[in-house]
């Protein structure tokens, strides 16, 4: 899904909003794919990425691909 498929998404959009612990976004970047988190909060514009290889970076929404979502 591209960002603007994401903003008009009421799924991804209700998932955003909830800010409960232990939720968030698989998702895939160019460094390799990650998770997101919920809870956290954005940092100067970008979400803060939780790496597969252990790494955490902060990378633009825009080129961020959401894979699928857990809980």
């Amino acid at each position: 899904m591209t960002y603007d498929q994401l903003e008009n998404n009421e799924e991804f959009m209700q998932k955003l909003s909830n800010k409960e612990k232990g939720s968030g976004a698989i998702v895939e970047t160019k460094l390799g794919q990650g998770i997101t988190k919920n809870e956290d909060d954005a940092i100067n514009g970008k979400v803060p990425v939780y790496l597969d290889d252990g790494r955490k970076v902060l990378c633009s929404i825009e080129k961020i691909k959401v894979i699928g979502f857990y809980d």
